[in-house]
């Protein structure tokens, strides 16, 4: 799992699930990796403080601020887009970030929208998990 934070910036990653354990806690053991390893990154750590700045979130240990703060900004800037059928993609958060500087937006599937949600969560020393949910299919996991 430690490849997703030594590929190149803007790298999009697919992964095989193992048919041995269900998909569901396979995708959730990949995002709890990648959100440790990305929210220790002093480049997503900066774009975290700028956001809050420019919402004017400025008081010590605001947590609420942060949460609705982050919550807002990938909800208002990443598109949902789902995978293709058979395949996961996992986006990392850097390039979501960067696309989002660049063209105003991203594209992203429920798990990209936690991960980054997470990650930026993280950065500043928020705990969070992420979880999976039957929405649409009342046998299987299909969100996260």
């Amino acid at each position: 799992m430690t490849a997703l934070a030594n590929a190149p910036r803007g790298s999009v990653l697919t992964y095989a699930l193992n048919d041995a354990s269900p998909d569901a806690s396979q995708i959730l053991a990949y995002l709890t990796d990648f959100r440790d390893q990305f929210q220790t990154d002093p480049r997503i750590r900066e774009f975290s403080a700028a956001v809050l700045q420019q919402a004017g979130v400025v008081d010590d240990n605001d947590i609420p601020g942060c949460v609705s703060t982050f919550f807002c900004w990938v909800k208002d800037n990443i598109k949902y887009l789902p995978d293709p059928s058979g395949v996961e993609f996992v986006i990392n958060p850097k390039r979501l970030i960067d696309d989002v500087l660049q063209n105003g937006y991203a594209y992203g599937d429920c798990d990209d929208h936690c991960l980054l949600f997470a990650t930026l969560l993280g950065t500043v020393g928020i705990p969070n998990q992420f979880v999976a949910v039957k929405l649409f299919d009342p046998v299987d996991f299909d969100h996260v």
